[in-house]
């Protein structure tokens, strides 16, 4: 069973998918993954009752979510950015942001990824309105 890359409203799975469930993409921007193979479920899926883009209680607000080294490093180049956008109970030191380990991991561009920190309400990017500051930051840093 494998209901960790299904959507989450897809229930578990009790049976080998079928390769007529899977879709490969090859327009996308992940130049490290020429063929990056998903869940045909994945375009017929929505958000779960309650969630939204400005209000999530998904895994990654929840938990942390794991992200690129360099795309760590682009977040920290716009700290100042990121830190007027955030509360003020939020941790504003760029020092408690992330994981201090790197992992080696395939499924990212460098070949090597980390967590975001996890406090008492999620993520440390989820400000007081459950909203991801980052989200709401990164369409600036272009």
């Amino acid at each position: 069973m494998d209901a960790e890359s299904d959507p989450p409203d897809a229930g578990w799975r009790t049976e080998p998918r079928s390769a007529e469930s899977r879709v490969v993409l090859r327009r996308h921007q992940l130049s490290h993954l020429p063929g990056l193979e998903v869940n045909a479920t994945i375009f017929e899926t929505h958000y779960a009752p309650g969630s939204s883009p400005s209000h999530c209680s998904g895994t990654c607000c929840v938990s942390g979510v794991k992200v690129d080294v360099a795309h760590r490093d682009q977040i920290l180049a716009h700290a100042d950015l990121i830190r007027r956008a955030m509360d003020p109970g939020q941790d504003q030191d760029v020092g408690g942001w992330f994981e201090e380990t790197e992992t080696p991991d395939s499924d990212f561009p460098s070949g090597r990824c980390v967590g975001t920190q996890v406090r008492g309400s999620g993520c440390v990017f989820l400000d007081a309105a459950r909203r991801c500051v980052l989200h709401g930051t990164a369409r600036r840093w272009r």
